[in-house]
């Protein structure tokens, strides 16, 4: 890859704000090496349900849903470039679901 190219998608990646600082070392570290496989992988965003998925997933109305992330209990976490879409990570669905706590 040529210099310019490199320094123009760095340039891109600098003000992309929905990028986290590590996605985007680990992206301009893959481009630098090329094709070699790097060994650290970056994370995987965690699937989110919508309210309606998991108040249907954990038997629950969805003003309890609301409650639960008012309270804290669950974390809402709100879609990039979006107002009022989010969505409920489904691990704490889960967790919630087999009873446990935080």
């Amino acid at each position: 890859m040529q210099t310019l190219t490199f320094e123009m998608i760095k340039g891109a990646l600098a003000v992309d704000h929905s990028i986290s600082p590590k996605e985007r070392k680990l992206i301009l570290n893959f481009l630098r090496s090329g094709n070699q496989q790097n060994s650290e992988t970056p994370p995987s965003p965690p699937e989110l349900l919508r309210r309606d998925e998991a108040a249907a997933r954990l038997k629950v109305s969805l003003r309890t849903i609301d409650l639960w992330a008012s309270q804290g209990i669950l974390t809402k976490i709100t879609l990039p470039g979006r107002q009022r879409a989010c969505g409920f990570p489904s691990v704490e669905i889960d967790r919630l679901a087999r009873g446990e706590s935080q």
